[in-house]
């Protein structure tokens, strides 16, 4: 199979290398931008940090990357400089066998889907985004590129979610809603009506608290 890198060694990156293997890949090692070159990490270790990007690929023989990294913004924006510095490497997509993935379904390259979830017909996932555990998003919606659902997560048919978003944990989206771009939705959190971009709400109903700006952790 494929000889894959993950970019970031934190907890999503363990999470998605775990799933690499599951799927039969040979996880090469981390790139880390916080944690020197050798540090293990689980079964792994830290080949270097993802700025070397280009250099690792060649000594290791990387054939493809996947960012494990659970902040939106950052994923997006670390995803762009590996595409600068390293071309030939692609982005691998990663669907947990353990997760449901329905016919029709398109996907933006980098994209990951985590065991337990579901994402029905004629879905549409952009680059690097993220279906995390148990989560689920129903027919002819579209996750766009960096947008994450937590775990648990429910999002109902024709609903669109913007660039970056985050659905929080166990929060709920009811059909037919558009969420703007680099919005946060709390966790537990129920969307009744379409929120704006750049905003953080949560409640049930979901309501507004205030305005978010782009690239704010919420980690």
């Amino acid at each position: 199979m494929t000889r894959v890198a993950v970019i970031g060694a934190s907890g999503h990156g363990k999470k998605v290398a775990d799933a690499l293997r599951v799927l039969g890949h040979t996880v090469v090692g981390y790139l880390d931008t916080f944690k020197p070159a050798g540090t293990a990490v689980g079964p792994d270790a830290v080949l270097g940090s993802d700025a070397e990007i280009a250099e690792l690929a060649e000594r290791h023989a990387i054939e493809a990357v996947v960012v494990g990294i659970g902040d939106n913004a950052t994923r997006v924006a670390v995803a762009a400089r590996i595409a600068a510095a390293a071309p030939h490497v692609r982005f691998l997509d990663v669907v947990h066998p353990a997760a449901h993935v329905a016919a029709g379904t398109s996907f933006g390259g980098g994209v990951v889907v985590m065991p337990g979830a579901v994402v029905s017909v004629d879905c549409a996932l952009g680059a690097h985004s993220l279906i995390d555990t148990g989560a689920s998003l129903d027919h002819d919606s579209v996750l766009g590129d960096g947008a994450s659902l937590a775990p648990g997560a429910v999002v109902g048919g024709g609903t669109t979610i913007g660039t970056c978003t985050a659905i929080g944990i166990g929060a709920t989206v009811i059909h037919g809603r558009s969420i703007d771009e680099h919005t946060v939705v709390g966790a537990g959190a129920v969307v009744v009506r379409d929120l704006p971009s750049h905003v953080v709400a949560y409640g049930v109903p979901a309501a507004v608290a205030r305005s978010r700006a782009e690239g704010e952790r919420y980690l």
